[in-house]
């Protein structure tokens, strides 16, 4: 039995065959920043806001 999702939709139903490609294209569907680049910018923020905690 395959993962499933919150509705007991198989995930594979809703990925397909390829999912880094509905990944990609789930993303490419919003427009401005892609929320890649704010996981990036949130993710150096905390990296520099660790540093100063340590006295870096």
């Amino acid at each position: 039995m395959g993962a499933r999702g919150r509705h007991g939709t198989p995930v594979a139903d809703i990925v397909g065959d390829d999912p880094v490609d509905f990944a990609e294209t789930f993303t490419l569907a919003y427009g401005g920043k892609r929320w890649i680049d704010k996981e990036r910018a949130r993710l150096q923020k905390a990296m520099d806001d660790a540093a100063k905690e340590q006295g870096s």
